[in-house]
């Protein structure tokens, strides 16, 4: 019989952090909180023995997507031309053009009359400025969340945030029967999108630290709120220890309490926190996961 608990914070500082004691009581009230440079609560001795893995799992920056669209040379003549996108979400944000039944995500157009012909990078840039105008009349709204800009004849479409991806995008033109819009040049991923890992927004989205109770007033541990515009690494301390509680599998049995002890540190000091753990468990023991 196994039993599984799990701890999660978020350490900011080393100030006054020298050594690992790994072989006393850390339980014991009388050693106070951050004299130790790991300091974990259990119920009897934390072994290095009982600690036969530290994962670490490496934090990196969000990258938003960037779709482009690459205006062929010639003449464009004057008429109604569209921006088509089919824009979807990764994961749950908040967005103007979101509805529950579109899957997070929606297909939108906007129109832009050009009133005369003109070259393919004149074309570009007053394309996207009327663009930009029409972004801020969808629904009556501001749409804030895509970026739209030229360089030398080139569209670029930027997500507004990591969860944003382009399924589809072009500029097409009304046709002479005014029925139907002809397809000029499709876009391309210039850049994939990626959700950041181990940003203070991640942590606060996915893992929900800070906690609730230590948000409200007069919460504790303040101090391990993740600090805006710092990337964290993961680093999960793998523990394994006997329990005096009988098991179920076999006469006699024990159980086993396996604890995944999860810190956050901020890669400025992923140096200094890993010299740490080696020092108490070797340097064997730090697998990088990713």
């Amino acid at each position: 019989m196994s039993f599984q608990f799990t701890t999660e914070r978020v350490i900011n500082s080393l100030a006054g952090i020298s050594v690992i004691d790994n072989t006393s009581t850390l339980a014991d009230p009388g050693v106070p909180a951050g004299s130790k440079a790991l300091y974990v609560k259990t119920l009897n001795k934390f072994v290095d023995k009982n600690t036969p893995t530290v994962y670490k799992n490496v934090g990196y920056a969000a990258v938003k997507e960037v779709a482009t669209i690459t205006i062929p040379a010639g003449t464009y003549a004057a008429g109604v031309y569209r921006l088509e996108l089919d824009v979807l979400m990764s994961g749950a944000y908040p967005i103007t053009y979101d509805r529950w039944a579109i899957n997070k995500g929606k297909p939108f157009y906007v129109e832009v009359l050009m009133p005369a012909t003109g070259t393919a990078t004149a074309f570009a840039t007053a394309f996207v400025a009327g663009v930009k105008k029409g972004l801020t009349k969808i629904n009556g709204d501001v749409i804030k969340d895509i970026a739209v800009s030229n360089t030398a004849g080139v569209i670029s479409i930027t997500a507004g945030n990591e969860y944003q991806r382009f399924k589809y995008s072009a500029v097409t033109l009304l046709d002479a029967e005014g029925e139907d819009f002809d397809p000029i040049v499709t876009g391309v991923i210039a850049t994939p999108g990626k959700e950041g890992f181990g940003t203070s927004w991640w942590l606060t989205k996915n893992v929900r630290l800070p906690t609730q109770e230590a948000t409200r007033f007069m919460g504790e541990d303040q101090d391990e709120r993740p600090t805006v515009g710092s990337i964290y690494n993961q680093y999960v301390l793998k523990y394994a220890a006997q329990r005096n509680i009988g098991s179920l599998d076999y006469v006699g049995g024990l159980g086993v309490s396996h604890t995944d002890h999860i810190f956050w540190v901020p890669q400025t000091l992923a140096t200094a926190f890993e010299g740490l753990i080696t020092s108490a468990f070797g340097a064997d023991k730090l697998v990088v996961a990713f």
